[in-house]
């Protein structure tokens, strides 16, 4: 307390005046008049204040204020010509008074602030922002320069940070489009086949290289199918090639895996495509045709007699049953209507009998044979029998 009332006694100037009446007065060495300056806010951003004046340090110098800054060095590496490289850096006041800090940009040009703060800006005690410096380099080459900071930290009034980057003119690429990226097979019946395929296309100004494929992620049921091209392949600049991938589901579940595409794609040297499918059972349901109805030309009253039916079977896997009608019509009158099960274990043709009948009464009969399964055709048979004394 005695120090702080030794310097605040002092007549530092030389006019007459104490320290402390001249802070009072604003009249002390150092203040400036009213202008735009800048300070961070609590949230790092930078205000523009128009109505704060600068202070100077006490004369003599009693500041407390301290710039620290994250790094010393800034290094963009190698940045194609036209591109833009960025990096930012913490700058905060560890001390316990007001740091106004100014800055600029010596060397190359292609180093620059983005978005710069005001200069010179404030940072209350304990605050900081960040600062973002890009490097956009015009020509091939090295570039080199240094962000300084000057500042009312009485030990460190001045920091700079080094810059340096490379600018270069890079040659084109290979960039490899590969459509779709998923392929989804549906429902297939177990054992059967199913072909999908991708389109590979070379989108670049310059030769790419398919280096190879594989099939990951999946038991077997996919596989690369025949019409793939081999690998290695240069895919001349604007070409196209494909890769087929066979889905054969082993059973009757749902199945999931990737083909992997290797390129000399910088960006994407390798790429999965997703593959899904669903293996259906194999028993599915056959077409069936009607060959033949056997019943009598003509007959006797009360004559007995089984109509029979020859059914084939064109398509289709594993047991099925279906359903076979016979309806028998007397003047205008229904007199016979029955159904029987159709089974069949197979392709192939085979005679199904329907119950026996004898007739009660003279004139012909129209049979309508039918047969259901789940193919869109009517399968439907007629035959006529006279029946006489």
């Amino acid at each position: 307390y005695n120090a702080i009332l030794a310097v605040e006694g002092k007549d530092s100037d030389g006019n007459g005046d104490n320290n402390i009446a001249e802070i009072q007065a604003g009249s002390q060495p150092g203040w400036t008049s009213l202008g735009n300056v800048g300070y961070f806010s609590a949230g790092g951003t930078i205000i523009v204040d128009a109505y704060r004046p600068m202070q100077a340090p006490l004369d003599p110098v009693v500041t407390t204020a301290k710039i620290w800054v994250e790094v010393t060095s800034m290094n963009f590496g190698t940045v194609a010509v036209g591109a833009s490289g960025n990096q930012s850096f913490q700058i905060k006041n560890s001390g316990i008074a007001d740091l106004w800090v100014s800055y600029n940009i010596t060397g190359s040009s292609e180093f620059a602030v983005n978005t710069p703060p005001p200069s010179p800006f404030m940072l209350s005690p304990g605050q900081g922002g960040f600062i973002s410096v890009g490097y956009t380099p015009v020509d091939n080459g090295s570039d080199t320069g240094a962000l300084v900071f000057n500042s009312n930290d009485p030990l460190n009034p001045t920091i700079s940070i080094s810059l340096s980057g490379s600018g270069n003119t890079l040659s084109p690429s290979c960039d490899v489009s590969i459509t779709p990226t998923s392929l989804s097979f549906g429902t297939v019946t177990v054992g059967q086949k199913k072909t999908l395929s991708v389109a590979l296309s070379n989108i670049s100004g310059v030769d790419c290289v398919i280096n190879g494929h594989s099939v990951a992620n999946s038991d077997g049921d996919f596989k690369v199918g025949a019409g793939t091209p081999v690998m290695p392949l240069v895919l001349a600049a604007g070409g196209s090639t494909a890769v087929y991938v066979d889905y054969t589901p082993s059973s009757a579940a749902s199945d999931t895996g990737q083909l992997i595409i290797y390129s000399n794609d910088a960006t994407a040297p390798q790429t999965a495509v997703g593959l899904s499918g669903t293996g259906q059972s194999s028993t599915v349901a056959a077409d069936l045709d009607i060959k033949q109805l056997s019943v009598p030309d003509q007959t006797s009253l009360n004559k007995s007699f089984t109509p029979q039916i020859q059914i084939e079977r064109k398509n289709g896997q594993g047991t099925t049953t279906h359903t076979a009608e016979l309806v028998g019509v007397q003047n205008g009158v229904t007199v016979y209507s029955k159904q029987i099960s159709v089974n069949f274990s197979s392709t192939g043709s085979a005679w199904f009998y329907f119950p026996s009948y004898s007739a009660s009464k003279t004139g012909t009969i129209y049979w309508t044979a039918k047969v259901f399964d789940n193919d869109p055709d009517t399968d439907q048979y007629t035959r006529s029998t006279k029946i006489s004394y």
